[in-house]
């Protein structure tokens, strides 16, 4: 019965954590038409080294339950990989073709980072993101547009021009660490504590264009069919131990 337990453990451990990578899908899904949208990873690990210093270990250590080792759904990571490119014609709408991030406005704290560029103006002729955040220039201020001198427009290096002159530059950063970065919603991303950015010396910007979700429909379709499969089949193995053990105890009983 005792090692029964550490199989339920162990199978009930991997259950939880396909449960938790089905959640992930559906919400990569759920994005599939978010602009700038990053999905996210993750993998199931095992620690490796410790199983075998257990099976180094006396018979005693190898069967504890509480000393078992089995796989855990952790590292979830944001997966950077550029989304496709659609041109808009909008004015307003703009691309980072590779590397970088546009800086957002974060009050209270450091800027938050986004790929999404379908930007627009709100009242006050700010430059804003679709979710109302005010978008940062090369220094880090709130960008307003004087619109009397005609349509704003934004060249491949970031410069918004408005007449014919330069009304400001698009704050576009790269980051030290990617892995460093974790979402905070409203398609903006921060970074982890002790990670930094910097200004990206020469962005290649594409005017006009937006950068849609990097996520693969049919490919997260593919994944969410084998992960439930996955999960359909520890339930049942769950089931399985369950029924050994309650025939055990039966016999144990009737002894």
């Amino acid at each position: 019965v005792r090692v029964a337990m550490k199989e339920i453990y162990q199978v009930t451990s991997a259950a939880l954590g396909q449960e938790m990578r089905l959640a992930q899908i559906a919400n990569n899904l759920a994005n599939v038409n978010t602009v700038g949208y990053k999905q996210d990873q993750g993998v199931f690990v095992e620690h490796l080294k410790a199983s075998l210093a257990r099976e180094t270990a006396g018979a005693s250590a190898r069967s504890d339950p509480s000393a078992a080792v089995w796989p855990e759904f952790r590292n979830s990571w944001v997966d950077l990989a550029a989304g496709p490119q659609h041109v808009t014609g909008r004015p307003l709408d703009v691309a980072i073709d590779g590397e970088g991030f546009f800086q957002v406005e974060n009050a209270g704290g450091a800027p938050l980072l986004t790929r999404a560029g379908n930007f627009q103006l709100n009242s006050n002729s700010e430059l804003v993101t679709a979710g109302g955040r005010r978008v940062l220039d090369n220094q880090g201020s709130p960008i307003r547009l004087d619109l009397s001198g005609g349509a704003p427009t934004i060249g491949s290096d970031g410069t918004i021009s408005v007449g014919g002159a330069t009304a400001a530059i698009l704050g576009v950063v790269s980051v030290d660490d990617p892995r460093a970065l974790v979402k905070t919603g409203d398609g903006c991303l921060t970074l982890a504590a002790g990670a930094g950015a910097k200004p990206l010396a020469n962005p290649s910007l594409r005017p006009e264009t937006i950068e849609g979700s990097n996520v693969s429909a049919i490919g997260s379709m593919i994944e969410m069919i084998q992960t439930e499969r996955m999960y359909q089949a520890n339930q049942k193995v769950i089931q399985t131990i369950d029924e050994v053990v309650a025939r055990r105890i039966e016999a144990a009983a009737e002894k």
